[in-house]
């Protein structure tokens, strides 16, 4: 099995930056991990691909070029699915989540996402709670926050707080 480390260095503002580390296997990625970055901790020793997150950041993305393997239960990809339907810069709640999908509780979704191995790939960032609340993101609400001011076109840092 080969095994490799993509990184992408995405601007989301003045401040705002995000490494976004590629896990591939055999070509295919299998996990995507998001954080925070700041110059002095770009990884130095792995290869860096501007081609990923440009595509991911389109309004229209082509995911055709990438390789992706989504590992899950059946339901976990029903929900996975279901929220790569949600353009960039729009949000749904769990419960809008749930009703498409035809459950009756959004934290089954909450759950679901939690298991989100492709974030980016799979935006869990635009799902949002019932009365517009940011909850629960792997990489952190100031993230979720700011990949959604990114993708509304706001400044990143409108709504973060100092955290």
């Amino acid at each position: 099995m080969s095994t490799e480390t993509l990184c992408e260095i995405l601007e989301l503002g003045s401040e705002g930056t995000l490494l976004v580390e590629f896990f591939l296997e055999n070509g295919k990625i299998k996990r995507i991990g998001l954080k925070e970055a700041f110059e002095k901790t770009w990884p130095e020793e792995k290869r860096f691909s501007p081609f990923l997150l440009r595509a991911l950041t389109e309004r229209h993305p082509d995911l055709s070029g990438l390789l992706f393997e989504i590992s899950g239960t059946s339901f976990q990809k029903r929900v996975w699915e279901e929220v790569r339907k949600i353009p960039p810069g729009l949000t749904k709640t769990y419960g809008e989540v749930a009703k498409n999908i035809r459950i009756s509780s959004p934290r089954a979704i909450g759950q679901a996402l939690k298991q989100n191995p492709l974030p980016i790939i799979i935006p869990c960032h635009r799902v949002i709670g019932k009365n517009g609340s940011l909850t629960g993101f792997s990489a952190g609400i100031n993230i979720k926050q700011m990949l959604l001011n990114f993708e509304k076109g706001l400044d990143v840092h409108e709504d973060c707080g100092n955290e």
